[in-house]
């Protein structure tokens, strides 16, 4: 599991007198930014593993410094919540509002990687049911082959039939085309409008470094997911021999190398 980042904010009075010393969990702090701007000395610990965080912090000091207003809330109480764990309407929308600030495609998905999210196919997104009345996701026809999704996965299980995504918050990137300059997004199940941000000059985000599976279209749906189990379970039990069933669809498909497995000597 995906270690969380934390940052230290501690403030200080005119005349250095400490004033608050909070450890907080960095994403979640950039998600919401600071409650009001401070006005005196400030120190700030923070985690810059990727341009994401970079990114971030850049805005949440120039909120901080009131260069950029704060968010005014109407309710109260309301935290937000850590990746891993489900997601308000108001984290979600705050999440949606964040990205917009973020310089490319290449920070968007670094951040939303941060959350949790992860990369799907539009065949498994639109095989994906939610709730008791089996509600699905449906794509715009115009967005199915253009795109690939990002969606907040709350739990990943042994069985990916168990898996537990929050479809409330889904994010259209198109991985294979660099020159595209906007990005999809589906809040409570609704196209939004596009969101106009290029790909960084240097981008390193691709098929081959996401998570992705593409099928074959000559897969039908049940071999699909007979697969796509076998291949979990390969992945958690590295030394245990796939069927004669898996190695025959094996060369016809595409996985990404984050959940590509590793060819045991037989």
């Amino acid at each position: 599991m995906k270690q969380q980042k934390k940052m230290r904010i501690q403030q200080f009075d005119t005349e250095g007198n400490q004033l608050s010393d909070r450890l907080l969990t960095q994403e979640t702090e950039f998600y919401t930014g600071p409650k009001e701007v401070h006005k005196g000395p400030i120190k700030i610990e923070v985690c810059l593993f990727d341009q994401g965080d970079i990114s971030g912090v850049i805005t949440y000091l120039n909120k901080i410094s009131g260069n950029i207003p704060l968010k005014q809330k109407s309710t109260k109480g309301k935290k937000p919540i850590a990746p891993g764990s489900e997601l308000n309407t108001e984290t979600r929308e705050n999440i949606l509002e964040y990205l917009k600030t973020l310089p490319s495609q290449d920070d968007i998905i670094n951040h939303l990687r941060d959350a949790g999210f992860v990369f799907m196919m539009t065949d498994r997104l639109q095989e994906l049911t939610f709730g008791d009345n089996k509600l699905k996701v449906n794509i715009a026809e115009k967005d199915q082959k253009k795109y690939q999704w990002m969606i907040h996965c709350i739990r990943e299980a042994k069985d990916p039939r168990n898996d537990k995504y929050d479809p409330n918050l889904i994010i259209g990137i198109d991985l294979l085309n660099k020159e595209a300059k906007f990005m999809v997004v589906y809040l409570h199940k609704e196209r939004q409008k596009s969101v106009k941000v290029s790909w960084a000059k240097k981008s390193k985000a691709s098929f081959v470094n996401s998570e992705l599976i593409n099928f074959p279209k000559y897969m039908i749906a049940d071999e699909r997911e007979k697969w796509r189990i076998e291949h979990r379970l390969l992945l958690n039990h590295p030394t245990k021999k796939p069927s004669k069933f898996y190695l025959r669809w094996e060369p016809d498909v595409k996985v990404g190398n984050k959940i590509k497995r590793e060819i045991q000597a037989e």
